[in-house]
């Protein structure tokens, strides 16, 4: 067995010192130490470059999975913001075509008018926003 111990805070570590290389795998990039520290490392504790490259496929995985729920969650989000939004509408439109059936003209043109402007402009807002995300990528 090795005398090797873990360096405590601020303590000079023995071996190849060298910053952490950026390495682009497709889309992704990430930091990995230059092959003298794996060597040194593996040297000092066998199986540390593994159990690295095994820490750093974990934390793939786990980013992935935390961006897929992102993107499920805001796919339900907008779904359901759709569905509220006709409900609303059938609301506002049944309400102002109730009211003008009872005799109340302006009111019932006002609250069914009123629900059509809100619509567009949702629908307006909702589509000016959307391009400029795509704008910005």
């Amino acid at each position: 067995m090795s005398d090797f111990r873990a360096p405590k805070q601020n303590e000079q570590v023995p071996g190849p010192q060298h910053d952490l290389t950026e390495v682009e795998v497709g889309a992704e990039s990430i930091a990995i130490p230059p092959i003298e520290t794996l060597k040194f490392c593996e040297e000092v504790a066998p199986g540390t470059v593994n159990r690295i490259f095994a820490m750093a496929e974990e934390q793939q995985k786990h980013r992935q999975g935390m961006e897929q729920s992102a993107v499920e969650g805001s796919i339900k989000a907008e779904a359901r913001g759709q569905v509220f939004a006709f409900i609303i509408s059938l609301v506002g439109l049944a309400g102002g075509g109730s009211l003008v059936f009872f005799g109340h003209d302006i009111s019932g043109t006002i609250l069914g008018g009123a629900t059509l402007v809100g619509l567009a402009s949702v629908f307006i807002t909702g589509r000016r926003s959307r391009q400029k995300e795509s704008e910005k990528e």
